[in-house]
């Protein structure tokens, strides 16, 4: 009977960390929309805005007061520089193919951000596997803690167009 509490309890810690890494990539998506969508009606409006001016006319209206000092931003807080490479990488898979053009200074992120040594993600679900056997720590704090965990890290992100 004990035996298949601990079993049932460890299901639900599993599953509620899969559960958590399901909602931050369904918010990274969400954020990435906000940006690239403010993005595109800047760029049409800017648009807009160049073929008036050179037809000679004015264009007033509060539809193409879109431009501030800053560009739309998003800040993630993020505790961990591992949960950052994690972050990063999903946000490269999520960019649609029209909007990757370049990623500069990759492999100095990779080498500052990543865990080191490990190329694919196959090779790193290999080594998670092997740590997890060999720890003697549960696999949530492995999946938390396992990889790069310096906490005095910051970042930023710019999409261009």
């Amino acid at each position: 009977m004990y035996y298949t509490i601990t079993r049932s309890l460890f299901i639900l810690k599993v599953k509620r960390t899969r559960v958590s890494w399901m909602l931050m990539f369904c918010t990274l998506g969400m954020q990435l929309n906000h940006v690239l969508r403010t993005r595109i009606l800047i760029s049409k409006n800017d648009a807009k805005v160049a073929d008036a001016q050179g037809q000679g006319g004015i264009l007033n209206g509060d539809g193409f007061l879109d431009h501030g000092f800053t560009r739309p931003k998003v800040l993630i807080l993020l505790p961990l520089a591992s949960i950052a490479f994690w972050v990063v990488k999903r946000l490269i898979q999520l960019t649609p193919s029209k909007h990757k053009v370049n990623i500069e200074h990759m492999d100095r992120f990779t080498e500052e951000f990543g865990s080191g040594g490990v190329e694919s993600e196959e090779e790193d679900e290999d080594v998670e596997n092997s740590k997890r056997k060999k720890s003697s720590k549960p696999s949530d704090f492995q999946s938390l803690f396992g990889g790069n965990n310096n906490d005095h890290f910051m970042i930023g992100i710019k999409y261009m167009g």
